[in-house]
């Protein structure tokens, strides 16, 4: 913590650490002038003391001295000055706080002496107070190596072994320091080791790894030298490595902490379940030993402590791990030291009711006497203390001299206070003692104390050897300050309360022989306040309050008591008074941070902030969450949707407490998979309460979990939605194992699989396969919210099994039966199986079934709860006895009573600093707890639960395990005991335990009206305060007298407790009563479930059973009592919904679900120190508690057009029924017609499936999309559904010409009976592009039907172009030729003239603008240069529309990009800006609304807020944000970008100029920036002698830069600077790069286009562009444009063409022609990168691509390798996989059963109808591998697209796989 001394001109002054004397040990002699008077009234505290090397220097002054607006801002560096002179920098750390913080840290052993200048604060200050001067210290620094010992690394193994250890320094250190100046060494290797550094950089603990042990014995040598540290100190330690066969005692000590023992280590790890009676013995020693077993430690713990020199002898046939015995004794002379002097607390709690006077318990050994201290906290300053502490916090005594002072300081001899104690026990055992403060201080019912007590060298009683190092005479002469105050023994004296003495270690701190171990390490302290009032407060999330008020000495309610709210400000809120009963209730103007009472003189204080509200982690209070007293149900019509389709959204809002008018306007946002924000709008459209959302996606939109969000009331409700390239299901596909869960029988399960067709024909003899993964999960029943029922020590890693691969019988049926899993034992607790079933047609489609399902492979549960401390978290005392609780439940989480359970206790062998996972723990899997440290036997009573007291010796991390020895379940939990610096955690994990309360109610389950008993356990002492809570206040409330026995409550359940409360209650004791031992509060909580018919509505759906396609269908709507409602209806395809098992949406199980408790409670009596007598604050135990418990537009196909239909909403009036009609699309399968509904607070449902039919239908299969030239069959059922249908004839047609017939197009059938038969029609895809329609036509028998089919033949292979260039002088011609590539549809030539060289334009503006991935950078990339396109070239209307739509869409797509802070985060919803994107995408921006594009002004302010701030904030030396040079780049163009906007911050410019080596990149920004805001001049000397080449690289982060961009940035400053002679030799330089044909990245290509456009715009336009061109031996056409550069379009066919100059100056000339050919790039390339593609069975062995048996599953597997060429780490890397048109590939993301766990995580994963794009980043060195499964599923011979990985920002780093043409075979043609 951080010294700080207080001065003021109120009080006397106190001054907190040591007076600012010369100490002999400090470097220099500096010592500061006593300050004035004057300067005191201006003075409020300051740094002091003894300091550590790292801290700031702080001054805090009386008064605010300066804004809101200046905190955190830079001062000057004259205001506060360090003597000897220290780099710095000096900030304002709140508004009247200095703070200077070095650069580097302080020297160590150092006096410091600080100036400050308050004369630049306050100009008329007096001149004695002009400034002033104060010191401090820095401490000397120290250290200290511990070895802990030997110990086998990995279970049995002894020859891997590590060595334990730990570095104490005295002060901070640097970690890469300190692990630089420790080594260790084996026979003459380095050993490696690993480090964790404790946050206080003072503790390191380490671990020496890969330690030997072998056949000889040899040593681990342990050096360490402090030069690296600035000390002069170096040693070494050795540490003894037995041989393998020597089994011995290595070391043996005495540990004196609260239970003395002797620590024995051995060189083997020990069998810790043998019989260690008699094996070891100490001397004159008769009493019992206790041991305990921990690795290769034993502990042997004597009853009594034992005093003086003993010889210890062990016993040779103590077994190691391995059951070897030791072979020799060992003996050892240890002294058992006595205890060091010490005082410890009594009990906990701060308040002291006023009985019997203010009673201060505490124990203390080897001390004769004490220095009782007491601090004051002063009335009018209680709630700025409340502000940062609790009542009961020990605070830092520096910052608590803000707001009190030490009152008075005594020393008290121990004997006055108990003779008696000291006469029985002696000084050398404990003793407790009492101080009644009341007669010490006098009593101030307002103010807050803190008692602290510590002790000196003279006071202590224990026996050192030699005499005192420093004697009492060394003490401080004065016990007061020099300002007069009382000088306090609770301050920063690092070398103990006496001060700094010579040849002063580390050791003595510890060492009470020495005068360092006499400080405040070992002294205790506890704040106290004087108060009768016993104050229960509630808040409710709807605002209100609830605040009872009783006695504590009689817990009589008090009436009358002032209550004054106020807020974390200290501002008061409202002044209230409680009623008759003690009781205030109401609504405050908002939340309330302290309740203060007060009454006649009496005052009490609750802090109400929610870590402090009582833990209701043991009751059963879950549910869901009522937010702002509303309520939100959002549902749409399915569970997926495609690509392009829209999104039928309704949300029902809730709003029962009408405190929303009926048109409130609500917000609706969408983000799609990326978290990128896809649609926002407000709506007030509703129909009474039912609001419409309705969203279109588009067909190119990200893949994955997308996100819709509803804002209301201040209200947010969310849910997830499924957005993926999914096709309807054609076949129903159900499997069932009759019930709700698969119960243990063995690990098998058996379950009915029945198949039909979605219209209800059984799918007769298909094939069918599905497979099963058993996954862990969280074991959970409802009772037992608190217990953990899953066993840690089991790790079940389950792999995707088939379980059924065959076939459906003829009525579809098939029977599964299968074993999940070998052996239930080694499952952790209850699973869940999860299920895909798929079920193939004979045409090669499929349909699938995912279903997950829980199973219990046991028949019981065994849990375990572990009590929690103060900071909730599971933590036991050291040395005390701990009630841990145990259930049994069966799998229904009923108790299983009278059954036997087993626990072992275990220490955790690796502790919580040195790993961070469980990975060692399954060596703890033993239901008969082998190793552990204790075992006991337990019996379940009759609720099924059990007690066992724990008590733990060690601090250290512990699992504690049960075990049903019937069903061999086992859970287990892990908590933590004590801390490793300390013991003592006040028991409150067992004071919670001990206050929860368990009662009852006399139902589960009440209707409204009905009267609800409670039945409280009390024992004729004390009130009941009965709460009845809801899920956002309090309802109702009641005080009871506590009676003898059982006190029985009754109250009725009215529609307001609909559907769940919670009975609260409080059992309060008067503080002094003594009939029993329980806690003076105890609470609990129980729910109570209300039911409300008129809360139900009965929608009926009225409709055809079974539909025809192509025909009108009709919904009639009613509600069944005649009830008045709004609806939605909603016509869903059953193939749809079937994807994900889609239930209908139920608005009334949502809102009428159990509601959690939303009310909080606090109350004082976890801070009331219980009456002195007897034991105080015993711990208790309660047993038997049951409640502790593509293009757009172009070429797209609408290849499966969703069959939905949505109406609504709509109101149906009282009694009324309403008709809806549609007609049916030419679909045949089943639909599920959806009502739901709604009205004031009662909602309902309805669905009905119908099937859609007639007697003659036909489904084709076709895969998804097609590829040019691939070759495959056309499979068509042909459905004949009545006997009447005989003999059918089946036409296709295929009216784009796009794809070719290899045989007839028409075929005929015969049927004997109804069912169904498949024709095949052979065909192939011409070398074409575009959108293929069929048509499939059946008929017979006078029936008709017909399918129609889009499907989409795309080219997946990437475009080729082809350029043809020249130029052209005046009057000169150029002949060229040129031909189309690529297939037809695909290819385009353009002829390109200008004036200037070639800058490839068309093809880089097309790579920005269709480049697949978009971050903040690709995004603003593909909008920038189309600003100024029309300055390099003349647009025609279309396609300055269509930059116009471009532009736009950027902008609004930027808007998502932008956080709270107004900085740009790389990709839409990251929270944390990226630098480098921020400045570009407000760049872009700017520009833009210059341009006259709209830009929303909150957009641009915004952003410039962060720029502002950025730019000040920023510091070249921060190099945790920025690198060093290109720190000054992103300052430079944050400056100028500012500069652009009109909101130059000159300041930070004018100190960016004046930074030493001023990169040259950082110096052209920047004079870019001087020259915007009219500083030419500035800007000319910036780039004075600047060189205009810039070096090649390439950057893959950070800016994303390249030499090409750096030099595009050149050019625009150039521009900008009017210096047209030197910008043209750039730009000359500039168009030759981008007119080669060399790949850039999409930044380097934007922002030199942008440059180029610019430098045009400023060129002279009278050298017209002017030539003619002919195309064969046509006409010659006139062309001419002013802008420098003109684009036509040529014919596609190809042929000759030639160009005439007509301009003053050379033209420059290129036929570009670019298409895409039938089979891409057959080479392979690996530039910098590698990939490795395999293609494996599901059995993991390889398979050969080229020809796949139809129906094969099979996985797609690619390495990328980043082979450290670069010696780079690789960001923002692209894996395209395109796959051919015949394989499916299988989303995983729709299923939990996939058939790889080990394939590397990318960032993003867009999976598409036949590609997956994965995004990620690879180390230098590192291989990452990404696994696809897919399923060859269409007969046929397509093409497999080459494989292509690339750096997006950077194209030279790439590899490519060549494609092929590949085969799905029939299974009978291999």
């Amino acid at each position: 913590m951080k010294p700080f001394c207080k001065v003021a001109t109120l009080f006397p002054l106190l001054l907190l650490s040591v007076l600012l004397t010369t100490f002999s040990a400090c470097k220099t002699d500096s010592k500061a002038k006593v300050i004035s008077e004057s300067a005191r009234e201006y003075v409020y505290a300051y740094t002091s003391g003894r300091i550590s090397i790292a801290q700031p220097v702080r001054v805090s002054f009386a008064d605010p001295v300066v804004g809101p607006e200046e905190v955190g801002e830079q001062t000057s560096s004259n205001l506060l000055r360090l003597r000897p002179q220290v780099a710095g920098t000096t900030r304002w750390e709140d508004e009247r706080t200095l703070i200077f913080e070095p650069d580097q840290w302080l020297d160590s052993k150092t006096s410091y002496v600080a100036t400050v200048q308050l004369s630049e604060l306050f100009p008329n200050a007096p001149e004695d107070a002009r400034s002033f001067e104060f010191g401090f210290q820095t401490r000397e620094q120290h250290l200290e190596v511990y070895v802990d010992g030997l110990e086998a690394a990995a279970g049995n193994d002894l020859r891997q072994q590590q060595l334990r250890g730990a570095v104490y320094t005295a002060d901070v250190v640097k970690a890469e320091a300190l692990e630089k100046s420790v080594r260790a060494v084996q026979t003459g290797n380095a050993l490696p080791l690993e480090w964790v550094h404790d946050t206080d950089q003072m503790k390191h603990q380490f671990v020496v790894k890969n330690v030997v042990r072998g056949e000889e014995s040899g040593v681990v040598e342990l050096n360490w030298n402090g030069n690296l540290l600035g000390l002069s100190e170096s040693n070494r330690k050795t540490v003894e490595v037995p041989s393998l066969g020597e089994f011995k005692v290595m070391d043996a000590r005495i540990v004196q902490e609260q239970e003395q023992y002797i620590l024995v280590q051995f060189s083997d790890p020990l069998q810790s379940n043998q019989d260690l009676t008699g094996m070891v013995r100490i001397d004159d020693y008769s009493g019992q030993l206790r041991y305990t077993v921990d690795g290769n430690q034993l502990r042997v713990y004597p009853a009594g402590r034992i005093n003086g020199q003993r010889r210890v002898n062990i016993q040779g046939g103590i077994r190691n791990v391995l059951k070897a015995k030791m072979k020799n004794p060992s003996i050892w002379d240890l002294a058992f030291e006595e205890l060091a002097p010490q005082v410890r607390l009594v009990g906990t709690g701060v308040i002291l009711p006023q009985s019997e006077g203010l009673i201060f318990p505490f124990e203390a050994v080897n001390l004769q006497a004490i220095d009782v201290e007491v601090f004051k906290i002063y009335h009018n300053n209680i709630l700025q203390f409340l502000q940062s502490n609790y009542l009961s916090s020990n605070s830092n005594p520096y910052e608590l001299e803000r707001v009190g002072r030490v009152v008075l300081q005594k020393k008290i001899n121990l004997r006055s206070l108990n003779a008696g104690a000291q006469a029985r026990n002696g000084t050398s055992n404990w003793s407790r003692y009492a101080i009644d403060l009341g007669q010490m201080i006098e009593q101030d019912p307002h103010a807050v104390y803190q008692v602290r007590i510590g002790f000196r060298p003279e006071y202590s009683t224990y026996t050192c050897n030699t005499a005192m190092a420093v004697t009492a005479s060394n003490r401080e002469a004065s016990p007061y300050t020099e300002e007069g105050e009382i000088r306090s023994i609770w301050r920063d004296d690092y070398y103990g309360i006496g001060g700094y003495y010579d040849d002063f270690t580390w050791e003595h701190r510890e060492d009470p022989c020495f005068p360092a171990y006499f400080n405040t390490e070992h002294f205790v302290r506890r704040n106290v306040v004087a108060s009768n009032f016993g104050i229960v407060s509630k808040l409710g999330k709807d605002g209100t309050v609830f605040t009872a008020v009783s006695d504590l000495l009689s817990t009589e309610p008090q009436p009358g008591v002032t209550l004054d709210f106020y807020d974390f400000q200290q501002q008061l809120i409202a002044q209230r008074s409680t009623d008759g009963d003690g009781i205030y209730r109401g609504k405050l103007d908002r939340k309330p941070f302290v309740v203060v009472a007060s009454k006649d003189g009496q005052k009490g204080y609750l802090r109400m902030m929610d870590p402090n509200a009582l833990s209701l982690s043991k009751f059963d209070v879950g549910g869901s969450v009522v937010q702002k007293g509303l309520k939100g149900f959002l549902y749409g019509e399915r569970g997926v949707w495609r690509p392009g389709d829209t999104l039928f959204l309704n949300f029902v809002l809730e709003d029962q407490a009408q405190k929303l008018p009926a048109d409130y306007p609500l917000s609706f946002e969408l983000y799609d998979a990326r978290n990128q924000l896809q649609e926002q709008f407000t709506t007030s459209k509703n129909v009474n309460r039912i609001y419409p959302l309705q969203v279109t996606t588009e067909a190119d939109d990200p893949t994955g979990n997308w996100r819709a969000v509803v804002k209301a009331g201040g209200a947010t409700f969310s849910k997830t939605l499924k957005v993926e390239t999914v096709k309807p299901n054609r076949l129903k596909v159900q499997l069932d194992f009759g019930g709700e869960s698969l119960r243990n029988s063995n690990g098998s399960v058996a379950g009915d699989l029945q198949v039909n067709w979605l219209h209800g024909a059984p799918a007769r003899n298909l094939k069918a396969v599905t497979e099963a993964v058993l996954k862990n999960q969280r074991t959970r029943f409802q009772k037992y919210g608190d217990y953990v029922f899953d066993d840690p020590a089991r790790k079940y890693r389950g792999e995707a099994q088939t379980i059924f691969d065959g076939q459906v019988d003829d009525q579809g049926r098939a029977r599964i039966s299968a074993s999940l899993v070998k052996n239930t034992r080694d499952l952790p607790g209850r699973m869940r199986v999860s299920f895909r079933t798929r079920a193939f047609e004979n045409g090669g489609d499929f349909s699938e079934d995912n279903y997950s399902i829980d199973y219990d492979p046991f028949t019981a549960y065994a849990g375990v709860s572990i009590p929690k401390d103060q900071y909730r978290q599971k933590r036991l005392d050291i040395g005390e006895a701990q009630n841990i609780d145990f259930a049994l439940v069966d799998v229904d989480g009923k108790p299983l009573a009278n059954r036997g359970l087993e626990v072992g206790l275990y220490r955790v062998n690796w502790s919580w600093w040195w790993e961070r996972d469980n990975s060692r723990i399954s060596r703890y899997n033993s239901s008969t707890h082998l190793n552990a440290l204790e075992k006991v036997s337990l019996r379940t009573n009759s609720r099924g639960l059990a007690q066992w007291p724990a008590k733990v010796e060690r601090w250290g991390r512990y699992l504690i395990r049960v075990c049903d020895p019937e069903t061999g379940h086992c859970s287990g939990d892990f908590f933590y005991a004590g801390y490793p610096w300390y013991d003592d955690d006040n028991g409150s994990g067992n004071r919670e335990a001990a206050s929860m309360l368990a009662f009852m109610s006399d139902k589960e389950k009440y209707q409204v009206g009905d009267e609800v008993t409670l039945t409280v356990p009390t024992s004729g002492v004390g009130q009941l305060l009965i709460s009845i809570e809801s899920g956002s206040k309090v309802l109702e409330s009641y005080w009871r007298p506590a009676a003898e026995g059982d006190t029985k409550f009754t109250f009725t359940a009215t529609e307001e407790m609909s559907p769940t409360v919670y009975a609260h209650v409080t059992l309060i004791q008067p503080h002094s009563q003594s009939e029993n031992d329980l806690p003076i509060r105890m609470y609990g909580v129980i729910p109570i479930e209300v039911e409300d018919e008129k809360t139900r509505l009965s929608p009926q759906l009225k409709m055809a059973d079974v539909l025809r396609p192509e025909e009108k269908v009709s919904i009639e709507v009613s509600e069944a009592r005649g009830q008045p409602m709004a609806y939605t209806v909603a016509v869903v395809d059953d193939g749809l919904l079937d994807l994900t098992r889609f239930k209908t949406p139920d608005p009334w199980n949502s809102f009428y679900a159990r509601e959690a408790l939303g009310v909080q409670t606090w109350d004082v009596y976890n801070d009331v120190l219980g009456a002195y007598g007897g034991q105080l604050e015993r711990l208790l135990s309660i047993g038997g508690d049951d409640a502790v418990a593509v293009e757009k537009g172009k070429n797209s196909a609408n290849r499966f057009k969703p069959v939905v239909v949505h109406f609504g909403p709509f109101f149906l009036d009282k009694g009324e029924q309403a008709k809806h009609e549609f007609v049916m699309p030419n679909y045949v399968g089943s639909v599920r017609t959806m009502v739901v509904a709604a009205n004031q607070g009662a909602y309902g449902n309805a669905e009905k499936t119908c099937p859609v039919r007639k007697p003659l239908m036909v489904l084709a299969t076709l895969p998804r999309v097609l590829g040019p030239g691939e070759q495959l069959s056309l499979p068509v059922n042909v459905f004949a559904m009545e006997d009447k249908v005989k003999s059918v004839r089946v036409t296709v047609e295929e009216t784009s010409g796009l794809v070719n017939f290899a045989g007839a197009r028409e075929r005929s059938l015969s049927f004997d009976r109804p069912g169904d038969q498949m024709v095949n029609f052979e065909l192939s895809v011409t070398e074409r592009i575009g959108v293929a329609n069929f048509k499939i036509t059946a008929q017979g028998n006078g029936e008709r039907a017909s399918q129609e089919v889009e499907i989409l033949i795309r080219n997946p292979n990437p475009y080729t172009t082809d350029i043809v260039e020249g130029s052209i002088a005046t009057q000169a011609e150029w002949d060229s030729q040129y031909q189309a590539i690529g297939v037809r549809g695909t290819y385009s030539t353009v002829l390109e003239v200008s004036t200037i060289p070639p800058l490839n334009l068309a093809d880089r503006l097309r790579y920005l603008v269709r480049y697949p991935h978009g971050c903040i950078e690709q995004t603003t990339s593909a909008a920038f240069p189309q600003l100024y396109v029309g300055q390099l070239m003349e647009l025609n209307e279309k396609q300055q529309n269509e930059i116009r739509y471009n532009i736009s869409a950027a902008i609004d797509k930027l808007r998502n990009f932008q956080n709270n802070d107004g900085g740009f985060s790389y990709w839409p919803g990251e929270g944390s800006a990226s630098d480098w994107g921020t400045n570009y995408a407000g760049h872009f921006l700017v520009e833009a609304k210059q341009s006259g594009y709209s830009v929303s002004s909150l957009l641009i302010d915004r952003w410039v807020t962060f720029q502002r701030n950025a730019a000040r904030r920023w510091n070249r030396a921060d190099e945790g944000t920025y690198g060093s040079q290109n720190s000054m780049v992103m300052q430079a163009y944050r400056l100028y970008t500012l500069a652009l906007a009109g909101k130059a911050d000159l300041g930070a410019m004018n100190r960016l100029r004046e930074m030493n080596n001023l990169s040259a990149n950082a110096a052209w920004r920047l004079a870019a920036a001087y020259s915007q805001i009219g500083k030419p001049e500035v800007a000319q000397n910036l780039i004075q002698n600047l060189d205009t080449r810039i070096p090649d690289y390439v950057e893959l982060s950070y800016t994303y830069g390249s030499g090409l961009r750096d030099r595009a940035m050149v050019l625009e400053t150039l521009t900008l600077m009017g210096e047209q002679s030197k910008a043209a030799r750039v730009a000359k330089s500039i168009a030759e790069q981008l007119g080669a044909r060399r790949w850039y990245g999409t930044q380097t290509v934007a922002y030199s286009l942008m440059a180029m456009a610019k430098f045009v715009g400023k060129e002279d336009r009278n050298n017209q562009l002017k030539f003619a061109y002919q195309m064969g031996s046509g006409q010659w056409t006139e062309s001419s444009a002013t802008t420098p550069m003109m684009q036509v379009e040529l014919p596609e066919a190809g042929g000759a063409s030639k160009v005439k100059n007509q301009s003053g100056g050379t033209l420059f000339c290129r036929l570009i022609s670019r298409g895409q050919p039938l089979v891409g790039d057959q080479t392979a390339t690996a530039n910098d990168l590698k990939i490795a593609v395999r293609y494996r069975n599901l059995n993991g062995s390889d398979l050969d691509p080229s020809q796949i048996t139809q129906g094969t599953d099979f996985i797609a597997e690619v390495k990328v390798t980043n082979p450290g060429t670069r010696q780079r780490y690789y960001r923002e890397m692209a894996l395209a996989q395109v796959f051919p048109s015949g394989w499916e590939i299988l989303n995983t993301r729709m299923s939990d059963v996939q058939r790889f766990q080990d394939s590397s995580r990318p960032t993003y994963q867009d999976i598409r109808d036949d590609r997956v794009y994965s995004y990620f980043n690879i180390g230098s060195r590192k291989s990452q591998t990404y696994r696809v499964q897919l399923n060859a599923a269409y007969q046929g011979r397509y093409y497999l697209p080459s494989l292509s990985c690339e750096a997006m920002y950077d194209h030279t780093i790439s590899a490519r796989e060549p494609g092929q043409w590949v085969e799905v075979v029939r299974p009978s043609d291999l």
